[in-house]
């Protein structure tokens, strides 16, 4: 539903089987940095309001860019961006959850980058989101990290690249991965990471990851990085993927973290 209006009245759903346990799930598709949403309230005309089910075996973070936010998933021959091509749901990010029982977060925004964004500022860069509730829109207050994700999955880098940050070099830049990593790895101390590039640029492909073989050589033993197969033209729409072109890359990611956490 494309909302248009600052207050919205929505029909969820009708005409349900009473005799039935219905669940509603409600989910914002579009980048922070694009709105803010809320659901304010639920009103029922039939039935009664249940427990919430409860949570999922586990836990999946996913952090990244316009990659994870799912960019330009359904844009369809869209003439261009707007929030309506744009949908999470249909990266990578769900299969994998659905696929290991997992309940699954967002951290992404597009344009964002490790050490430089794509227009070469480093405002709001993916490191400071990280360590916020909400930087866009509640600036002022910290995320506390008491919920914890047995699995984080990166994908992030591709900004850093753009050319109007071809001065940084790989030295600068590996620094910059190595501090946000270690950051990741102080705020969840016992998540498997999961670091997969590729999809778009490589000149910082040798960089990631090398930087990742080293903290693991340096006792992080849960920490790995995946090798991400670039998309074709044909596969993209806007210079970002379609929804067809992330299932092949799901399925690589699953492989990969069967293998590497033994789920």
């Amino acid at each position: 539903v494309l909302l248009e209006e600052k207050d919205n009245v929505i029909i969820l759903a009708q005409d349900l089987d009473v005799a039935s346990v219905h669940t509603i799930k409600v989910m914002k598709r579009s980048n922070a940095r694009s709105s803010s949403a809320a659901l304010v309230s639920l009103e029922l005309f039939d039935g009664e309001k249940l427990m919430p089910p409860p949570p999922r075996k586990r836990l999946i973070e996913f952090v990244g860019d316009s990659l994870t936010v799912g960019y330009a998933t359904i844009a369809n021959g869209a003439p261009k961006w707007s929030t309506s091509t744009e949908d999470p749901t249909k990266t990578y990010a769900e299969r994998i959850a659905n696929t290991f029982d997992a309940d699954y977060s967002i951290i992404a925004i597009s344009g964002r980058g490790i050490a430089r964004n794509a227009s070469g500022d480093r405002d709001k860069l993916l490191p400071a989101i990280y360590t916020m509730l909400d930087l866009y829109n509640n600036p002022d207050v910290p995320y506390d990290f008491s919920v914890q994700p047995d699995l984080i999955i990166i994908n992030i880098g591709t900004n850093d690249e753009n050319s109007k940050n071809m001065d940084m070099t790989p030295a600068d830049f590996a620094a910059e991965v190595e501090a946000f990593l270690k950051m990741i790895r102080s705020n969840n101390p016992n998540a498997y990471i999961i670091y997969g590039y590729g999809m778009l640029r490589n000149r910082f492909f040798d960089t990631i990851r090398d930087t990742i073989e080293s903290l693991r050589a340096a006792g992080d033993e849960k920490i790995a990085f995946v090798a991400f197969e670039r998309f074709q033209r044909e596969d993209l729409i806007f210079g970002h993927p379609m929804a067809h072109a992330y299932v092949p890359l799901g399925e690589r990611l699953i492989e990969g973290i069967k293998r590497l956490t033994n789920w």
